[in-house]
């Protein structure tokens, strides 16, 4: 119950900071769907400042946050209850048409959402948030300060979801921070909802964001903490933001879309995606417009000033700790070594004019080779949106989903082929499916459709029971989640011997893995203290490499050994990962405290071995 009450106080807040941001900047053509969504969307992007600040100041501290909250809530009150008074008489007034048709959907998305909550509500197992999502958040907590941590190479992204999740973590643990993710989901859902209402000419607007929140590729985020659903959030938000001053002349519109895509650049470094589709919008719409130059030229400060204003301070930051404002990417540019085997050499099926054109049933019925594991797109978007080319009125707002769709697919396409930087685009996909469906609907054949639309998230629904199966128990208080964790999660048994046995000043060298959350005590990853440090390089002896990570206040050694790691720089023999399978260096260096194994279908077999450094405290 506490973490529902601290969830329910950070949206209250959010809610709050999105309603003083919006009474400023509210265009005058602002409906209340617009006001509600924006405020929720720029309220999460304001809540995450907040945290960013509060940490740089150092004094990133629970009460501060409570007495910051209550202040927010106080000043905006009166704008806040009118807001929920508006939108719940929006909600009464809703007459709900009861067919069967509307129940199995309905019912279908209630299956999948206790599903997905239930694994918002299990432990954390994704190797990427037990890497950095919430391994870095916890680091920020423990030293009450937001910094750049030591041999940490992921903490120079940007983090504006990351701030969300270490306000979780600094109020009741990982589950309020997992929450975070699944609100998001909701208010993306609610977004593309507003959209369809008012811009796309449907008798149904409820099936986009159904379909939104139930695809596979969105739903099994959501029940984590990646961060994909925020940018897909901001996202949709900066393209809804200039759609409705492309069909209107509110110049206001500009600021806010400015101030969505600069919390979408605050994201991800993949935000920059969407980037080249936003601009083509507010460019084609002078034109469009038959606007003066002045005219333009104003319109894109409007919008750039915002942009540039929440999202520099990530791109600034990467640039002092790597000497590279979007590292990894682009390293040969800044004078850095490139990585070796970038990710876009070694996912997708190819980049040439085949690959294109077979891409929409590529990544559909072969998504492993997009790194879509679990995270599909699932086959109803390739069977609903061909039926578009036969539909006579479109309308206005499908072109230019079409537009920003195509070109945000194609850098997509060009760079790195991964199946969860294509998320963006569901939203979008899901408003040309909807436009489908309800135009098919009307068509002598249009039950099957119907039918036909109904088993594809019957599909969908069962993907989130099957990949949510193992958290029902644990979720529900049925199972323990340390009997969980052991199950479940490799690195658990090991970090719960480190957590009970090494003192709390330990500082550790981990070698051979990445995921580090649960371990409760300062983590050094050996690959990046490598990388600085030129340690193998730099000493001659086992001797003196000891001796040197002594100097470097590092008292125990980590090793994590798998199929993959198990013959890693060998040839380098004064690598860790060399040293630690040399029995010779570990008889007289180190001494052995504990070996502990975890095998599963997913993980294989797994060994870490952890050892302390003789003559360290």
């Amino acid at each position: 119950m506490i973490s529902l009450a601290y969830l329910i106080f950070s949206l209250l807040v959010c809610l709050a900071l999105g309603q003083l941001s919006v009474k400023i900047l509210r265009p005058k053509d602002m409906r209340l769907g617009e006001e509600f969504v924006f405020s929720l969307g720029l309220g999460l992007g304001l809540l995450s400042y907040t945290v960013l600040i509060v940490g740089l100041c150092g004094i990133l501290y629970k009460n501060v946050f409570l007495l910051f909250g209550c202040g927010v809530i106080a000043v905006s009150l009166p704008f806040t209850v009118s807001l929920l008074k508006r939108a719940y008489g929006a909600i009464l007034s809703v007459r709900p048409v009861f067919s069967f048709y509307n129940i199995a959907l309905f019912l279908l998305f209630g299956i999948a959402f206790f599903c997905i909550l239930s694994g918002a509500l299990a432990p954390e197992t994704k190797i990427d948030s037990l890497c950095y999502h919430l391994h870095c958040p916890k680091v920020f907590v423990k030293y009450h300060r937001v910094f750049a941590i030591p041999y940490e190479p992921n903490a120079a992204f940007p983090f504006l979801a990351e701030m969300l999740y270490t306000l979780g973590l600094l109020f009741k643990g990982q589950i309020v921070a997992k929450l975070f993710s699944l609100f998001t989901g909701l208010v993306l859902s609610l977004a593309v909802y507003v959209f369809a209402k008012r811009h796309m000419n449907l008798s149904k607007f409820f099936i986009a964001p159904v379909l939104c929140f139930m695809t596979p590729l969105v739903f099994n985020e959501l029940a984590t903490t990646y961060i994909e659903p925020l940018l897909s959030l901001f996202t949709f938000l900066a393209f809804f933001s200039l759609y409705n001053w492309l069909v209107g002349d509110k110049k206001r519109w500009l600021v806010l879309g400015g101030m969505s895509a600069g919390f979408m650049l605050s994201t991800k470094f993949l935000g920059l995606y969407a980037l080249p589709g936003l601009f083509c919008i507010l460019v084609l719409g002078h034109f469009k417009k038959r606007l003066a130059f002045r005219d333009f030229i104003a319109s894109c400060v409007l919008f750039s000033l915002p942009l540039v204003l929440f999202s520099f301070i990530w791109y600034l930051r990467s640039f002092l700790i790597w000497g590279n404002p979007v590292y990894p990417y682009f390293n040969t540019l800044f004078g850095m070594p490139q990585a070796a085997a970038p990710l876009a050499d070694v996912v997708g099926m190819g980049k040439g004019i085949k690959a294109l054109t077979l891409l929409a049933w590529n990544i559909t019925m072969y998504p492993q080779n997009f790194e879509g594991y679990g995270v599909q797109l699932g086959g109803l978007f390739l069977a609903f949106i061909p039926l578009l080319i036969f539909i006579r009125d479109r309308g206005r707002a499908l072109g230019w989903i079409g537009f920003f769709s195509l070109l945000y697919a194609l850098i997509w396409f060009s760079t790195a082929q991964n199946l969860r930087f294509f998320m963006p685009l569901v939203p979008f996909l899901s408003l040309a499916v909807a436009k489908a469906e309800d135009s098919a609907g009307e068509w002598k054949m249009g039950r099957i459709f119907k039918i036909l639309f109904v088993v594809f998230l019957i599909i969908n629904c069962s993907l989130a029971v099957y990949h949510n199966r193992r958290n029902f128990k644990v979720s529900w208080g049925v199972e323990a989640e340390e009997q969980f964790l052991l199950k479940n999660e490799r690195t658990f048994t090991i970090a719960d011997f480190i957590n009970k046995n090494l003192p709390p000043e330990a500082k550790i060298l981990y070698a051979g893995d990445v995921k580090s959350f649960y371990i409760n005590r300062d983590i050094i990853r050996e690959d990046m203290f490598a990388l600085k440090t030129k340690y193998f390089k730099e000493y001659k002896t086992p001797a003196e490499v000891f001796a040197f990570l002594k100097g470097q206040g590092i008292s125990h050694i980590l090793f994590c050994v798998t199929a993959e790691t198990a013959d890693e720089n060998l040839s380098e023999p004064l690598r860790m990962s060399a040293l630690l399978q040399g029995k010779k260096a570990v008889s007289v260096f180190l001494k052995p405290l504990t070996s502990v194994s975890f095998e599963s279908g997913e993980d294989g077999k797994v060994i870490y071995r952890l050892y302390s450094i003789k003559n360290s405290n």
